[in-house]
């Protein structure tokens, strides 16, 4: 990999016939990229002439034989990559606007890389890699998080799993949904309630000033945007939560009443009870290009919905429990505040002291109870039938449950394949062996924001037979679509509503993978957790592939 040819001021037939002269193991690209993905070379007349990113992978699926790499360090070249990664094992290019400065660092700490002796087992071209981010970073520059790799797919055609491989604690909790009888409710959800601010920035980076390029607001919080999937979706639904009466408190409860979700347990106190208190509020900074979030939480009057639940003998505490119990699944999120949890677990505790067992409870943890830790969540965790996390979410649990001597198989740099079992262990020493789903979303598999590339991992425990298996898109045709995430925010929101209607309509458990990777794509495609989600409809569409994008 030494020797190297240089060509300037190419033209698409230059390229062409220089890769077809040279056939070089490594391609690298300098010059200047567009929004669209285009790459910019030159015409006869010296003039731009714009080459797409499908040209361009059309060109290296000729050269696949010998072609290792290709390196586009030009702005916005990520998307190119990806279409090339269909063909080369590795491509590599910009998720943004790149600066001279830290594009000449990365291609310096790339090369130094290649060059430096690696372990056997250690891939050569995602060592070259991070290396060069490194560069860019020691340089103080703010650019580190810009190069993407993307990585040839080598998965096998799909093929549908056979109803032999299902896996039993999912079977068994569909027979639980089959079994449920006149229930009023398909899912009742006790959430918080934001109302969300996004601001579109450049750049999400410590030490980094950045320019708001858009600004959008709307309802939120994580198990009320799920309850408005599944309504979306044609599910009755109902929340459990509380807001101020002031403008957001107002919008809030708008929405639901557009999505259609019962909200006769959606309390809405005055000033007079709690007069310092606001309805919940997110600011939310959303990085451009990438659809990556930064969330900054007030949460107001959330805070005291253990409070005002309690409040006068428990009054309105007896109609939640009430109404759960006329649901077929509780779907469980995060609170900011201790007591919130603590009345979660207590909901819980009645619900078994009472031997109700055909509630279905799913449980989407979020960031802030994933800090807590194995030990405080336990409660919850013993009484969760499915469980929503992203994958960076189960190794902040692992990672602070070794903290906190909670959990001692757990080390650093574990893949996911091999934190799922650390996960499913503590579970059954702790005497948590019912029949029990955890739905993972990984987006780092291939380091892309496009949203046709995330990944699911489903996990199951019973008794005390854990398995797990990787749901891949390939049923989309991925490899030939690129979309970039707009917002990520309540992605996994909608993935969640998306397996629970797959649960509900009592489908397989990859279909129901495949409902989640739909709501999740789809929610991500615009500002806002609500803005995008399909109904029922055009949810199916999508499945039977008659509408791609």
């Amino acid at each position: 990999m030494s020797e190297r040819t240089v060509r300037t001021a190419v033209r698409p037939q230059d390229i062409r016939r220089a890769i077809a002269e040279e056939q070089p193991q490594i391609v690298h690209f300098c010059g200047h990229g567009l929004e669209d993905g285009s790459l910019l070379l030159e015409d006869d007349s010296g003039e731009n002439k714009p080459v797409p990113a499908k040209g361009l992978a059309s060109l290296f699926q000729l050269h696949a034989d010998y072609v290792e790499c290709v390196l586009l360090n030009a702005c916005h070249s990520a998307k190119p990559a990806i279409a090339i990664s269909e063909y080369i094992n590795y491509a590599i290019g910009m998720n943004q606007p790149i600066g001279d400065k830290a594009a000449i660092s990365f291609a310096i700490g790339f090369y130094d890389g290649l060059g430096y002796a690696t372990p056997d087992n250690q891939d050569v071209f995602q060592r070259a890699f991070e290396e060069g981010k490194v560069a860019i970073q020691l340089e103080h520059l703010s650019e580190g998080q810009i190069p993407v790799i993307q990585t040839k797919t080598k998965d096998k055609p799909y093929k549908p799993m056979d109803e032999s491989k299902q896996l039993d604690a999912f079977k068994r909790i569909i027979d639980i949904i089959k079994e449920q009888k006149n229930k009023k409710i398909d899912v009742i959800t006790i959430s918080a309630n934001n109302y969300d601010s996004f601001l579109e920035v450049d750049r999400i980076v410590a030490e980094h000033e950045s320019v708001v390029t858009n600004r959008h607001s709307s309802a939120g919080g994580s198990g009320a945007n799920t309850v408005c999937g599944l309504s979306r979706l044609g599910k009755k639904t109902a929340i459990v939560g509380c807001i101020k009466d002031d403008v957001e408190g107002n919008e809030i409860k708008k929405s639901f009443q557009e999505f259609s979700v019962d909200s006769k347990l959606l309390i809405m106190e005055d000033d007079v009870s709690y007069p310092d208190l606001k309805t919940g509020k997110t600011l939310i900074l959303v990085e451009r290009f990438t659809g990556k979030r930064l969330i900054a939480v007030t949460p107001g009057i959330n805070d005291h919905l253990s409070r005002i639940l309690r409040a006068n003998n428990e009054k309105e505490l007896e109609k939640v429990v009430a109404q759960v119990k006329e649901a077929k699944i509780l779907h469980l999120t995060s609170f900011t505040g201790t007591p919130e949890r603590e009345l979660q677990s207590s909901i819980l505790r009645r619900i078994k002291e009472e031997k109700i067992d055909d509630i279905i409870v799913s449980f989407t943890p979020g960031a802030i109870y994933v800090a807590e830790g194995l030990n405080q969540l336990s409660e919850i965790l013993a009484r969760t039938h499915i469980m929503f996390l992203y994958a960076q979410q189960l190794n902040q649990l692992l990672q602070r449950a070794k903290e906190k001597n909670e959990i001692e198989e757990f080390r650093t740099n574990m893949s996911l394949e091999e934190e799922i079992p650390v996960f499913l262990d503590w579970m059954i020493k702790r005497g948590i062996t019912h029949p029990m789903i955890i739905v993972i979303k990984d987006y780092s598999q291939k380091r892309s924001n496009n949203v046709y590339q995330n990944r699911i991992y489903v996990a199951s425990i019973e008794n005390t037979s854990t398995r797990h298996f990787c749901h891949l898109p390939q049923r989309f045709n991925v490899s030939n679509i690129t979309e970039f995430s707009k917002d990520t925010t309540g992605a996994g929101d909608a993935l969640a509503a998306g397996f629970l209607y797959g649960i509900l309509e009592g489908e397989d458990i990859e279909t129901c993978a495949d409902f989640g990777f739909i709501m999740s794509r789809e929610a991500s495609k615009k500002f806002g957790a609500r803005s995008n989600l399909p109904d029922q409809y055009l949810l199916r569409d999508y499945l039977s592939q008659k509408v791609i994008a």
